[in-house]
């Protein structure tokens, strides 16, 4: 994991819109990226979380373990290494529903709790936020390979090998214009994404516990 880059994409966040801004050009990261960057399926349904009181009968469904064992384990939920409300995405997962749209919503939730200081810690997915990055920000060289997948992200060459320190990713972005972004990643191969919904300016999404959005444009 490159915490530099992550730290220093943070000063950059604007969380009332959603996006990455560089002076005076945003980029974000949309459904149709992630799935991309996942080699996920985007023909399937998304799976809709189940707000609860308790997830103890859910875990209880799922695992069937003694209740002193699930008492415990939303311990140390609520200490804040798990989450249990994942628990109820578990049977809409062996469906075959994608989790990929909740994975955003949370990767971005979590960014905006980092901006306001409710924590230090980048939740949910930051190594997709990461890999994500990298390509936009054109810090990864272009694929040259026929085919690409996934597991061919391993396979190519930084760009910038002075950037070794929070601060030099933070000077990187301070100096970047349109022309040192990558808008079009046509390895990913994953067409014009989604903008906004019908009779909105955004893209919704459902989260764990909140809903979110992002506007592509």
């Amino acid at each position: 994991m490159d915490w530099d880059l992550l730290h220093a994409s943070l000063k950059f966040w604007d969380r009332e819109d959603h996006v990455f801004r560089f002076n005076l050009d945003e980029i974000c990261p949309t459904i149709e990226d992630f799935l991309a960057i996942l080699g996920a399926d985007s023909s399937l349904p998304t799976v809709i979380p189940t707000l609860q009181n308790s997830y103890t009968s859910s875990m209880g469904k799922l695992f069937n373990p003694p209740t002193t064992i699930i008492l415990r384990i939303e311990d140390i939920v609520w200490s804040g290494f798990a989450d249990m409300r994942i628990s109820t995405l578990i049977p809409q997962l062996l469906d075959g529903k994608s989790l990929v749209p909740i994975v955003i919503v949370e990767t971005m939730n979590g960014l905006d709790a980092m901006y306001r200081g409710e924590t230090d810690i980048f939740r949910r997915s930051p190594l997709l936020l990461q890999v994500w990055l990298m390509d936009r920000l054109a810090l990864i060289v272009p694929p040259t390979m026929t085919v690409y997948e996934p597991k061919h992200y391993l396979m190519r060459n930084l760009v910038r090998q002075d950037l070794v320190s929070m601060e030099d990713y933070l000077v990187d972005m301070c100096r970047r214009s349109c022309n040192h972004i990558r808008w079009s990643c046509p390895w990913w191969k994953n067409g014009m994404p989604i903008l906004r919904a019908c009779g909105r300016d955004h893209v919704s999404l459902f989260g764990l516990g909140h809903t979110s959005f992002y506007r592509g444009d």
